[in-house]
């Protein structure tokens, strides 16, 4: 049996959270004066080979070192900062280490002897960990919002499609999903990711649409219609639908927003932008930049 393990062994590649686990130890084995009943783990043989392993010197000729508490600190903060750099942490581990680095900045706080310099070490490793906190929070929140913009997709056209939208037109329809997205976290997500995972994104939602506007009238892909089609009322109750979703349109221009303010012309000309023939693939597409990617 080797005396080391080292990151590459292979119970670290099998067990990922073995190095975690480890650089979380070795954070709560640094002590100083005011911390010294924190003892070492020299009983537990696995954390002296991965000790070995890791920082690449002896456990047992640190452990006698360490008798000079003050003096050895900073050489461990310094490999601490290279673990830091070479092991990769999840959220658990970082914050562990990050408490542990905020009762070591207590401790050295109330030491006069303690080197400026070692201070400064701990300053600053404090702020790495801070900082990989702070950006893994920052990942969760975005994974939330990722998984909360596709439950609002999917829920928007399994309202569609179990005929919640009955009463609109086929456009009426796709502005109304449209808005849906829009004032959801779909539409924060679309509003603040970047650009590559916006056209992703819309290039999805474009082709669902067209998926169901096919659903909803049978046609074939890129068939050519009189545009008064998508407009067409379907119900008697279409009216207060549609003073529905002209309310949501009100702040819309003809000059930015010509797709948008089509729905709503009724008998009078529609917008010169609007063709007078169109697939339900472009006015899909038109409402999706007019909506989404101006808001």
């Amino acid at each position: 049996m080797e005396d080391k393990i080292t990151i590459n062994s292979e119970v670290c590649k099998t067990l990922s959270a073995i190095p975690e686990s480890f650089v979380v130890d070795f954070a709560n084995n640094i002590t100083v004066a005011q911390d010294h009943e924190r003892i070492q783990r020299s009983h537990k043989n696995f954390y002296q080979r991965l000790y070995n392993g890791f920082t690449g010197q002896d456990w047992q000729r640190q452990h006698e070192v360490n008798s000079s508490l003050i003096k050895i600190a900073e050489s461990q903060l310094n490999m601490l900062t290279d673990l830091n750099n070479s092991v990769a942490l999840g959220f658990k581990a970082i914050s562990k280490v990050t408490n542990r680095l905020n009762e070591l900045t207590v401790n050295v706080a109330n030491i006069a002897d303690f080197a400026v310099n070692t201070r400064k070490a701990l300053e600053q490793l404090n702020h790495q960990f801070s900082e990989r906190c702070l950006q893994l929070e920052q990942r969760i929140a975005k994974v939330e919002l990722d998984a909360a913009a596709t439950q609002k997709v999917n829920k928007v056209f399994n309202q569609w499609e179990a005929g919640h939208f009955q009463h609109l037109s086929i456009a009426g329809r796709t502005y109304a999903a449209l808005e849906e997205l829009n004032w959801s976290d779909y539409g924060v997500l679309i509003r603040t990711a970047d650009r590559h995972q916006v056209d992703q994104m819309l290039d999805d939602l474009s082709n669902r649409l067209v998926i169901q506007i096919r659903k909803d009238t049978e046609l074939c892909k890129n068939v050519r219609v009189d545009y008064q089609r998508w407009l067409s009322p379907v119900s008697l109750l279409t009216q207060d639908y549609q003073h529905a979703i002209e309310y949501l349109a009100e702040d819309y221009q003809n000059t930015s927003a010509p797709f948008v303010c089509s729905l709503f012309v009724g008998s009078q000309e529609l917008p010169l932008a609007v063709p007078r023939i169109c697939t339900a693939e472009r006015f899909t597409d038109a409402l999706i930049d007019e909506v989404l990617r101006t808001t």
